[in-house]
């Protein structure tokens, strides 16, 4: 289960980035708490369909991802009744 609470957490992260900063002035948010000015925040990271799709993606078994996956990095899961 904690893993796809990372799922949903890095997905809405995504989501967040993706928005354009022209909706930034549009969220119902409390502007007097920013650290940044909304209008400092610029776009940024791929264009769109920047990022190729996985169309042959390599398995790996947990035990030999350890050779060359660090405990601190990123990982997600997805497990559907007992289906990962």
């Amino acid at each position: 289960m904690r893993e796809v609470g990372r799922g949903v957490l890095l997905s809405l992260l995504a989501l967040g980035l993706l928005c354009p900063p022209a909706m930034a002035t549009e969220l119902r948010t409390d502007r007097s708490k920013t650290l940044i000015p909304l209008d400092e925040i610029i776009s940024g990271g791929p264009p769109p369909d920047g990022i190729p799709a996985i169309d042959r993606p390599v398995f790996v078994a947990p035990g030999a991802a350890d050779a060359w996956l660090k405990p601190v990095e990123p990982v997600l899961a997805l497990q559907v009744n007992g289906d990962a």
